[in-house]
């Protein structure tokens, strides 16, 4: 919700040229397949360009310490 604001706020103000925002979730950027987080974050930014891109729970992507 905030996201989708912020996309209406910033566009209204100039700062972006759309109020689009893509959200992603973890599992929409790593899968099965090996080497292809990059290419999935790289389309995640494509498809975002001129607008917000929102990664849903990101901190997941990070790895876990200690456990």
């Amino acid at each position: 919700t905030v996201a989708k604001r912020l996309g209406k706020v910033f566009k209204a103000i100039g700062v972006l040229p759309t109020d689009k925002v893509i959200v992603k979730k973890r599992e929409d950027l790593l899968d099965s397949y090996a080497n292809s987080a990059g290419k999935n974050m790289r389309q995640a930014v494509e498809d975002a360009m001129g607008g917000i891109l929102f990664i849903d729970e990101a901190y997941t992507l990070l790895p876990t310490q200690g456990r």
